[in-house]
């Protein structure tokens, strides 16, 4: 007993010594000098993703997430993980090509600055819709669509061969600003739109391509930046006629909230024959009663209450463009789709955080197909043979 009694006081001395050594000269506990890092998580327990120590229990492997209180200890998700998309506050201009260009600038009048929320509903909407309701609608981002750059004043020009011209013996657009760099559309039309701001000209081009040390494309032409975009003798490089850049969603229009213009839309099953106003040419191709005539105007339906869709930021600026403009059909293709500017010609790609998707579309399901509404179909337009520009001359 006196034995054990000695080898307690021992370690009772031991103890006190201890204690004081980690207090500071006042007697508050110890704490890391200015400078001197904190141990993180993984200093003391190693890696989340190593295996557990020997000592550690097989059970440890299958414990629940960790609590609350310690996800603050994980990267943030580099992308979102919900539909609630919020638009950065930045000006509304994005780089594109080499200057600075804002999209409001594009084509201020005419049809696609028309509101149609009042316009009558034409009689066979029904029919037109229940065929549009087989297919699904999607916005293309980053294929299948147009990239825009813009040209500086000083920007070299050149002449673009034009190669295949549907006999109108056109063979080339010369007087081009064409900027360095510049990359069309990598799927097979091939797009590509160069706005000049100081000149106020927009340059179409349809398949265009590097040819040599020069450019070529199927077709080219060009219009002025203040027209409607429509190309009224039909020569523009949609197939309705319109220039390439009318009607696309542009990410800084997202940004601001407000799409002040009419989208343009391709569609699968576009009727046969001559197009209707605002077009002024078609390659509708179906017999089917309920195939559209290209340039139909289709919007949704005015009285829909979208705060009931649970739209995403960008999803509601969308949908309320088409309540109050609606989208005009411009091509036939091989799906239901709205067109927004090709991030080549942005400098950088926003849509991962503007549409929530890496995917080279972006899906606009939650929009109910039974809502759209063809407004009522004008009078058929006369096509007509490309004509020179005042941008740039044809020959």
């Amino acid at each position: 007993m006196p034995v054990t009694a000695g080898v307690v006081v021992l370690v009772l001395a031991l103890v006190s010594v201890a204690l004081t050594m980690q207090r500071s000269p006042e007697g508050a506990p110890a704490r890391l000098s200015a400078g001197q890092a904190q141990p993180r998580e993984t200093d003391v327990r190693g890696p989340r993703s190593t295996a557990p120590s020997p000592s550690t229990t097989t059970a440890t492997t299958t414990r629940p997430p960790t609590p609350a209180s310690r996800t603050t200890k994980r990267p943030t998700p580099t992308a979102p993980t919900g539909p609630r998309i919020q638009a950065p506050a930045v000006t509304p201009q994005r780089q594109v090509g080499p200057v600075a260009f804002d999209p409001a600038q594009l084509f201020p009048t005419g049809p696609f600055r028309t509101v149609v929320s009042r316009a009558p509903v034409d009689p066979a909407s029904a029919s037109y819709v229940q065929r549009m309701s087989s297919e699904k609608l999607v916005i293309s981002l980053r294929q299948w669509t147009v990239p825009v750059y813009a040209a500086q004043q000083s920007t070299p020009r050149t002449t673009v061969a034009l190669t295949q011209t549907w006999g109108s013996g056109i063979t080339e657009l010369s007087g081009v600003p064409m900027p360095a760099g510049v990359r069309p559309d990598p799927a097979g039309d091939g797009h590509l739109t160069v706005v000049q701001p100081s000149t106020g000209c927009v340059y179409d081009f349809y398949r265009a391509r590097r040819d040599g040390t020069g450019w070529a494309a199927n077709w080219g032409n060009a219009i002025p930046l203040g027209s409607s975009g429509i190309y009224a003798d039909g020569g523009g490089t949609r197939a309705a006629g319109f220039s390439a850049a009318l009607g696309l969603v542009w990410p800084q229009e997202i940004e601001r909230g407000r799409i002040d213009h009419a989208l343009v839309f391709g569609y699968p099953y576009t009727r046969a024959g001559d197009p209707v106003a605002p077009a002024t040419r078609s390659d509708g191709r179906s017999t089917d009663p309920g195939a559209l005539p290209i340039g139909s105007r289709v919007r949704l339906d005015p009285s829909l209450d979208l705060s009931r869709l649970r739209l995403s930021r960008a999803e509601r600026v969308v949908a309320k463009a088409l309540q109050e403009y609606g989208m005009v059909l411009g091509d036939t293709s091989g799906g239901f789709t709205l067109y927004a500017a090709q991030p080549l010609g942005l400098g950088a790609d926003p849509y991962p955080s503007i549409f929530d998707t890496k995917s080279d579309w972006a899906s606009l399901a939650k929009l109910p197909k039974g809502r759209f509404q063809v407004v009522d179909v004008p009078g058929e337009s006369a096509q007509g043979a490309a004509s020179a520009s005042s941008c740039g001359q044809l020959e």
